[in-house]
């Protein structure tokens, strides 16, 4: 499920909250950013030799919702305010914290993991910073 301006349903928040024990921040998703949620379940098929066929449904290996926008300089928020954000973020992720997410849809408000984070950024213009983050879903908020 992927939800963008690119695509069928436009987004309709233009930040998100991501809150850990240690960290409360704020992320903007600007009109173009992104919202992708994967799922997949790992099934088995077994077919026996008098014809029968049985599907194990294993469990569900992953599910994962993967963020992506843009953090702005402005004139109250510099760089130096956005390296700290992005620092404490990578320390969430390396500690294993959990963080919960909010101001997004209510199906996709819930507690996860950060796999993975990456920023860089926008060329030419240097006052904007993309990021990617892969979240593991946890549980329920």
């Amino acid at each position: 499920m992927e939800y963008d301006t690119g695509g069928n349903r436009p987004m309709s928040t233009p930040s998100f909250t991501m809150t850990s024990t240690t960290y409360t921040a704020n992320l903007n998703m600007p009109g173009y950013g992104k919202i992708i949620k994967n799922k997949t379940n790992e099934i088995q098929l077994l077919n026996f030799w008098s014809g029968e066929i049985t599907v194990l449904d294993k469990n569900t290996s992953n599910d994962n919702l993967i963020l992506s926008g843009i953090e702005y300089t402005t004139s109250t928020v510099s760089k130096g305010d956005i390296s700290n954000k992005v620092d404490t973020i990578f320390d969430i992720q390396n500690d294993g914290e959990e963080i919960t997410i909010t101001n997004l849809e209510d199906s996709l408000n819930n507690v996860y993991i950060i796999k993975s984070f990456g920023i860089e950024t926008t060329k030419p213009w240097s006052k904007g910073f993309k990021y990617d983050i892969e979240l593991e879903y946890v549980r329920d908020v």
